[in-house]
């Protein structure tokens, strides 16, 4: 299981762009027994390094450009249609 847990307390600034709060975040140790409630059985815990943070950060923003950029093409296909008379 997965979910955003810091080293020290994030800015609010980056929380409210993610809309996140304050809430979401916890250490380790609290968010390993939240899988249980949830019918999760952990078989390994492990807190990820910086380096694997940031990747996963990194690779969530890629994603995002990438949706973004696919998004835009489609609409520009649309309008472009529509242009020809094209529905």
């Amino acid at each position: 299981m997965g979910a955003p847990h810091g080293e020290a307390k994030s800015p609010r600034a980056y929380l409210e762009a993610e809309g996140l709060s304050e809430q979401v975040w916890g250490t380790h140790d609290e968010q390993v027994p939240l899988g249980a409630i949830h019918s999760l059985t952990p078989l390994h815990a492990q807190i990820s390094t910086r380096a694997e943070w940031e990747h996963y950060e990194c690779m969530r923003v890629r994603a995002a450009e990438l949706h973004a950029r696919k998004t835009q093409l489609i609409w520009r296909c649309c309008i472009g249609l529509a242009a020809l008379g094209i529905t």
